[in-house]
């Protein structure tokens, strides 16, 4: 989110023209310190929540033993066990590719997924 600190009089008219996305702050509103840590919090709480998920997912993938799943799990696998446990279906690829990114799992074919170690 985008915000945008203006005067009282000039902020009522850009609220009528600024897309949804930008934010128009009156100055009574807040100080410049109040909105930056509006904001780190906002973002120190959504980055735990991320970590919840992707914690969750490791368990989820970790929990996918036996010598049918040496090669990782089958992605269709992963999604229907991931949605019972309470994971969202549309927030599934961003976790895993997320614990891609970082090297938490691996891809040993396509399709498959693997927790590392």
């Amino acid at each position: 989110m985008k915000v945008l600190v203006v005067s009282p009089v000039l902020a009522r008219r850009l609220s009528e023209i600024l897309p949804d996305e930008i934010e128009v702050i009156h100055p009574e509103r807040g100080t410049d310190d109040e909105l930056e840590f509006e904001a780190a919090s906002e973002v120190e709480n959504n980055s735990e929540a991320k970590e919840e998920l992707e914690q969750k997912m490791l368990e989820v993938i970790s929990s996918f033993k036996g010598k049918k799943y040496s090669n990782g799990v089958p992605w269709h696998e992963l999604v229907v066990k991931s949605t019972k446990e309470g994971i969202d279906k549309n927030s599934i690829e961003d976790i895993v590719n997320g614990l891609l990114d970082t090297g938490r799992i691996y891809e040993p074919m396509l399709g498959r997924i693997k927790c590392m170690g």
